[in-house]
């Protein structure tokens, strides 16, 4: 049944990069807009940046569930290796799988409550005028191409994968690795959601202008 499904599947996979494109560019403007035209575009952003927020959550929810699977799948690997002398392909690539879409689905929502790594001495001293110009600078010329090559490109390497239901090359291991190669489009297109996010309000921080409220500095406290 699962062969049925992903060759049925693996075909529309083939154009999801396309389809996710289109329907991705008028959200991608939306910081350029703010910048050029200010209040109208922010209160069109804020609907906009709460629906992202919301499903970064639901992807940082699903990542801590998959934390713990990888948890489960380690302790028991460790207990039946050296007190057992037992060994499980399934069991070492459940932990493997879930480590690689834990990583994929948290980073959006990392990068909503500002926790990813900035491999800089400068940004921290900077003024608030300049770290939004840095990051909606990020936004333009580094995430955005970055993550568009990378959804250009998975679409159609998950769809191949969808195609032949793809499976691990283990007689003995788990047949979901065309599930968990979707992640990586998922990814692309969540992470550039929030990076869109993050950068209408460095655009409405240049236009002296309230920005859109974040529910993960709500809940979080602020950022530091």
């Amino acid at each position: 049944m699962i062969d049925l499904s992903a060759q049925a599947l693996g075909e529309p996979l083939g154009a999801v990069s396309i389809v996710m494109l289109g329907a991705l560019a008028p959200f991608l403007l939306l910081p350029l807009a703010i910048l050029a035209f200010g209040r109208p575009f922010i209160e069109i952003a804020q609907p906009a940046v709460d629906l992202v927020e919301t499903v970064s959550d639901w992807a940082e929810r699903i990542a801590q569930g998959l934390l713990v699977v990888l948890t489960l799948c380690v302790g028991v690997i460790v207990v039946l290796r050296y007190v057992f002398g037992l060994s499980f392909t399934a069991l070492s690539e459940g932990a493997l799988y879930a480590h690689a879409a834990a990583f994929l689905l948290a980073a959006p929502a990392a990068l909503g409550r500002d926790g990813h790594v900035r491999v800089d001495v400068l940004y921290s001293r900077f003024s608030e005028r300049k770290k939004a110009i840095v990051n909606l600078a990020a936004y333009v010329f580094l995430a955005t191409p970055m993550l568009l090559t990378i959804l250009h490109f998975a679409g159609p390497y998950v769809a191949a994968s969808w195609r032949i239901a793809e499976r691990s090359i283990e007689t003995d291991g788990l047949p979901v690795l065309f599930i968990v190669k979707t992640t990586i489009p998922v990814f692309a297109v969540l992470l550039l959601a929030q990076a869109m996010a993050e950068a209408c309000r460095a655009a409405a921080t240049l236009k002296r202008l309230a920005p859109p409220r974040s529910r993960f500095v709500s809940e979080g406290g602020p950022r530091p």
